[in-house]
């Protein structure tokens, strides 16, 4: 049986009188690739902040399996004023970049010979243990592998220069780097070239955490994600599958919707004439 990373109940959320979410639920399993498609202005990516945490809500609970790790990509990246790329992209793990400092530092100690030199060497090999769990010595070489095969070159660069697409592919790298159990990506295709989303789509296909996924690429949704959830005013309606079985889902709705529609016309109709008095 399959185990739910998120599960989001009743949630509420109004923008003063215009209310976007009246009490919506739902859940996304480990490993699940789930794609939202709405209108635009349907608030899909006011969903997806609030998920993140960035953006409140007026009630509901948003429940995480315990420990899950959860990576957010925005529509509108932001960074921390005069980071260089390659520290924004390692600000995406913090504790492994600070155990690696933290390492090289005391390895200098020991080289100068400053210090007890046995609680020293019983520091360096937590520090060495805390690297390992966090993702090893190889991250800085998958950071630039990845920033790469992303086309974004001259690391040293501010972010704060950057264009909106040079920014948008370093918070990609980023948010991949972390490898979180939950991935809640905004519109991850804007910038990138025919090459790069048919990467990023085969990186996201073996991806063994769960997605979250907000983009107008049909062909990317329909050959990523296993589930779609229509954001539409006030409620979230789940489909199988990509795409098109949502488009497909759609229709049969719009069609039944508008049976139903004719056949409480008709009962109007019958109604009225039973009502109004016979010619005499």
């Amino acid at each position: 049986m399959a185990t739910p990373i998120l599960t989001v109940q009743d949630l509420h959320k109004s923008f003063g009188p215009r209310v976007v979410f009246d009490g919506v639920s739902f859940a996304v399993d480990e490993g699940e690739k789930v794609g939202f498609n709405g209108a635009n202005g349907s608030a899909k990516s006011t969903l997806f902040r609030i998920v993140a945490g960035v953006e409140g809500s007026e009630g509901g609970t948003i429940a995480f399996r315990r420990d899950a790790r959860v990576g957010y990509l925005a529509q509108e990246p932001e960074f921390a004023e005069g980071d260089t790329i390659l520290r924004a992209v390692a600000a995406g793990k913090p504790g492994l970049q600070d155990a690696i400092a933290e390492y090289h530092e005391v390895a200098g100690r020991l080289a100068r010979g400053e210090g007890d030199l046995d609680r020293l060497l019983a520091r360096q090999g937590e520090v060495a243990a805390r690297i390992d769990a966090l993702g090893g010595w190889d991250y800085e070489h998958r950071m630039e592998a990845i920033l790469t095969r992303l086309g974004v070159d001259r690391w040293e660069r501010s972010v704060d220069g950057l264009s909106g697409g040079e920014r948008k592919r370093v918070a990609l790298a980023r948010v991949l780097l972390q490898e979180p159990e939950l991935l809640l990506m905004d519109e991850p295709t804007n910038h990138l070239d025919a090459d790069t989303t048919a990467w990023l789509e085969e990186h996201l296909q073996g991806y063994p955490g769960a997605v979250m996924l907000i983009t107008h690429d049909r062909y990317f949704l329909d050959r990523v994600v296993t589930r779609m959830i229509e954001v539409s005013v006030g409620e979230l309606t789940p489909y199988p599958g990509g795409y098109t079985e949502d488009l497909e889902g759609r229709a049969e709705r719009m069609e039944r919707k508008a049976t139903e529609e004719e056949k409480r016309k008709k009962l109007i109709a019958q109604e009225l004439a039973w009502v109004r008095p016979s010619p005499s």
